[in-house]
C-alpha cells in the first residue's frame, strides 16, 4: 500500500516551477530524480542534473507496484486514494501528469497531450490546479515513435522550463 505524508510537502522534491507527477519509482527505486532527468534534460538542451534542479516532482505511489505486461503496473485501487491525498499539495500549482494513468488517478478527464487546462475538484473543497498531461516517458509508449510528437513534446517542455 502506498504511504502518503501530508506534512510540509515532504513528497514534492525541488524548489520551483511546475510539479511533475509520475506514477511510481522504477523497480530500482529510481523515479523522477534520475530516470526522468536523463530523458527530459537532453530534450530541453540541459543536463539531467540541471533538469533535476529546475523542477518540482513527486510520484503518486512511493513504491514500485511491480510489472504488468511490457511495463509497470499502476493499480488504480492504490493510485486513486494516493493521488487524492496529493491534491492539497497540488492546489494552485501548474501540474504536469506524466502519462494518462496519472491524470486518471487524479480524476482528470481525457485530453490531448501538452495542453494546459484548469481543473477543480469540488468534492475536495474546490481544490483547483492548472494541469497538462504529458506522454509517459517510457519505451512502451508508442506515441514517442512519431517525430512530430517528439517535436511537440520538446517544444512544450522547453517553454515550460527555459
Amino acid at each position: 500500500m502506498s504511504k502518503v505524508s501530508m506534512s510540509v510537502n515532504p513528497r514534492i522534491k525541488g524548489k520551483r516551477g511546475p510539479i511533475f507527477v509520475g506514477e511510481a519509482p522504477n523497480k530500482d527505486g529510481l523515479g523522477l530524480v534520475v530516470a526522468y532527468g536523463e530523458f527530459f534534460g537532453p530534450m530541453c538542451g540541459i543536463t539531467a542534473m540541471q533538469w533535476y534542479r529546475r523542477v518540482r516532482r513527486c510520484n503518486v505511489l512511493e513504491e514500485w507496484p511491480g510489472r504488468q505486461g511490457r511495463g509497470s503496473s499502476f493499480p488504480m485501487g492504490l493510485a486513486v486514494p494516493a493521488a487524492e491525498a496529493l491534491l492539497p499539495l497540488l492546489a494552485g500549482q501548474d501540474v504536469v501528469c506524466l502519462g494518462k494513468r496519472v491524470a486518471s488517478a487524479l480524476g482528470a478527464p481525457r485530453a490531448p497531450y501538452c495542453v494546459w487546462r484548469s481543473l477543480v475538484w469540488p468534492t475536495l473543497g474546490g481544490i483547483e490546479a492548472r494541469l497538462a498531461i504529458f506522454p509517459h516517458p517510457s519505451g512502451v509508449n508508442a506515441w514517442w515513435n512519431d517525430e512530430r510528437n517528439r517535436a511537440q513534446a520538446t517544444l512544450f517542455m522547453r517553454r515550460l522550463l527555459l
